[in-house]
């Protein structure tokens, strides 16, 4: 008997999931997917790179993983976003994130007491978690450690955890590096471990953006650390079976499937909005007879969009003017936001702009719900977040220079008074939107407090571009004594970042489990 046979006898039976309407021509990939978690379910850590191009599919697939895994007792779920960041990324974001939502699920008790015996430096970067005695009781105990430690005591809770456990890291080509380093770090650990992480991203934004994860893929790979399921458009006949299931009971023209495809080359986002399109055109649902049909569908070549923008600002243009300006302020919050953010910037009732969020998300159009806050949000206003990272880059586009500013400082005034004395934990973000709407000081403010979280995260590489971020907006401000002070006290933080850099380059010690050659091509 194979040794993989015999890890597979161990585990538990997963039951197989039927994929649903919105998800065809994925059936080999998910089997796969349920594959490495059986074998991850065997005490044989898995690490799986999801591939593919904008719009292919690969959060519906995770999604369709996930909800399989649900359905499988003992095993955990943690899932963290990648989000495309203005300058230097907040180290760690997605794995805080993937804890936190960890920490609150009622089934994963063990996690904080977990974290408290194996993790301490983790469940110190958690807001909330632990009452205001126990964190600085932490902070006197970890002052002085290092990201090597932070590193190892992540590998130690994975493997302390008795039950089953799978991280998802989405959109890996927008990581900071830090959480790169991370990941490479677990999937070279030599221990036996129930684990599997899946992580996603774009080839071509890698290679657009000279990607410090390129070569780290690489590596694992050569070494046999990770597998790779790069994911290719759908067929013609899944495209024609889509296009049937959207329509049970229509008398379809045979060409309709075909014509679809061609449009879309097979990509499934293409594929969803171009027949939403369809749906919105009434081109299909009022014509019963298949010389209309015919008819319709000849029209249909003719004034289809030839490019997806054009389908979804179709789209967006057929809601009404209040809905469009709730995509609008939630495109300046971010891939993902609460209500209560939107309602600040609409200057509208909280309960008014939620149900206009949902509403939109149970139509799917644009929105999805995601629940709840996790850990950094005050208020208990639902959170929502874009279909996907296109829609979002496409009506945040759509904003004039000036609205868009306007936008970016209402939204960080807002959060900086939600937040108050707490505003240093979401520095980065309102250093974003301080920047865009061109108030360089508070700016300058929240990416000195963000260096100084990158400082406690053992990231001295992180501290010292968001410093060195914080000098090129000085620069630009008229000379003053007031200026002349804060770059004094930038210059002055820098010193630190700076000179543990040069203590690891001197003992050739990869700050953030790259080489410094690589470190240098990563911004």
């Amino acid at each position: 008997m194979s040794d993989y046979q015999s890890r597979k006898d161990r585990t538990r039976h997963v039951p197989r999931l039927q994929l649903s309407t919105s998800l065809v021509g994925r059936e080999a990939e998910l089997e796969q997917l349920q594959q490495y978690l059986e074998e991850a379910q065997g005490n044989d850590r898995q690490v799986v790179f999801v591939t593919g191009e904008v719009g292919i599919g690969k959060t519906a697939l995770l999604d369709a993983l996930l909800t399989q895994a649900a359905a499988t007792a003992g095993v955990w779920t943690a899932r963290g976003q990648c989000v495309e960041q203005y300058g230097v990324g907040e180290p760690y974001l997605p794995v805080l994130e993937a804890l936190g939502r960890l920490c609150q699920a009622s089934e994963t008790k063990e996690v904080i007491p977990c974290l408290r015996q194996h993790a301490p430096t983790w469940l110190l970067q958690l807001p909330g978690i632990m009452d205001s005695g126990e964190e600085e009781r932490l902070q006197r105990l970890l002052r002085g450690a290092t990201q090597d430690r932070m590193l190892r005591e992540m590998a130690a809770f994975i493997e302390a955890l008795t039950a089953e456990r799978m991280l998802v890291l989405e959109d890996l080509h927008w990581s900071d590096a830090s959480t790169l380093s991370l990941l490479a770090y677990l999937a070279r650990r030599r221990e036996a471990a129930r684990l599997l992480i899946v992580g996603t991203y774009r080839p071509a934004e890698i290679t657009r953006r000279n990607s410090s994860l390129r070569s780290i893929v690489q590596e694992l790979a050569q070494s046999r650390h990770c597998r790779e399921l790069p994911l290719a458009g759908l067929s013609e006949r899944d495209v024609s079976e889509y296009v049937m299931r959207r329509f049970p009971e229509k008398a379809l023209p045979a060409t309709l499937g075909k014509t679809v495809y061609r449009y879309t080359e097979g990509n499934p986002l293409f594929v969803v909005n171009v027949v939403e399109y369809l749906i919105f055109q009434d081109s299909l649902t009022q014509r019963t007879g298949a010389g209309d049909m015919q008819e319709q569908l000849s029209q249909l070549q003719r004034s289809v969009p030839d490019t997806l923008r054009h389908v979804i600002e179709g789209q967006l243009d057929r809601l009404s003017a209040e809905e469009q300006r709730l995509l609008e302020v939630g495109s300046v919050a971010g891939v993902e936001f609460s209500a209560t953010i939107v309602a600040a910037g609409l200057e509208e009732n909280l309960i008014t702009v939620e149900e206009r969020c949902a509403t939109l998300a149970r139509h799917q159009l644009f929105l999805e719900t995601v629940g709840l806050p996790v850990g950094r949000e005050r208020r208990s206003a639902t959170r929502y977040r874009f279909l996907h990272s296109l829609y979002h880059k496409l009506v945040y586009e759509r904003l004039s220079t000036a609205r868009r500013r306007h936008l970016h400082l209402s939204i960080g005034e807002h959060k900086e008074r939600a937040y108050g004395g707490r505003a240093a934990e979401v520095a980065t973000e309102l250093a974003t939107h301080f920047e865009e709407g061109r108030d360089y000081p508070r700016a300058v403010r929240y990416l000195t407090f963000a260096a100084k979280t990158a400082m406690q995260r053992h990231a001295p590489r992180e501290a010292s571009l968001h410093l060195h971020q914080a000098q090129e907006l000085l620069a630009t401000l008229p000379q003053s004594p007031e200026l002349n002070k804060q770059l004094n006290d930038v210059q002055r933080a820098l010193h630190h970042p700076l000179l543990l850099l040069a203590n690891a380059e001197a003992r050739n010690v990869r700050p953030t489990g790259l080489s410094q050659t690589k470190l240098r091509k990563i911004s």
